[in-house]
């Protein structure tokens, strides 16, 4: 089974957070770290805060794709995709600058032929304005 984690992007500070403690309740909330080594503890995380999860997936370089990473398919010729969550598919797809899904992340990831280059919130210049 796929081990259920998040990591939650801090808009104010442009900061990246790994999430250990996920809080379920009125306001909700969550406790992480970033990879400075800055400790947070966060209620009402919808305001400031985005969470991703993670896809159980990892790309080429062992590296892991969560919610939000951009993400280039070498069968693809290295056009970048985004990940994202679809409850069509019930699971984690691409989506490329015209929004066209490539649902098949699994598929794709099984044969080491997609890599992680960045992700939304830290290298918005990866994808264009229009994705």
């Amino acid at each position: 089974m796929t081990p259920l984690r998040f990591r939650a992007w801090q808009h104010e500070f442009k900061k990246m957070y790994e999430v250990w403690q996920v809080y379920i309740g009125q306001q909700g909330g969550f406790m992480g770290r970033a990879k400075d080594g800055e400790v947070r503890q966060q209620v009402g995380l919808a305001d400031t805060f985005v969470l991703m999860q993670y896809t159980g997936l990892t790309d080429k370089n062992g590296v892991e794709i969560f919610e939000g990473d951009v993400v280039v398919f070498e069968a693809k010729r290295y056009e970048p995709f985004r990940v994202e969550y679809s409850q069509f598919y019930a699971g984690f797809i691409g989506l490329n600058q015209f929004n066209n899904q490539s649902p098949e992340l699994a598929k794709w990831c099984r044969c080491k032929d997609i890599e992680v280059i960045g992700n939304i919130y830290q290298n918005p210049d990866l994808l264009p304005s229009n994705a």
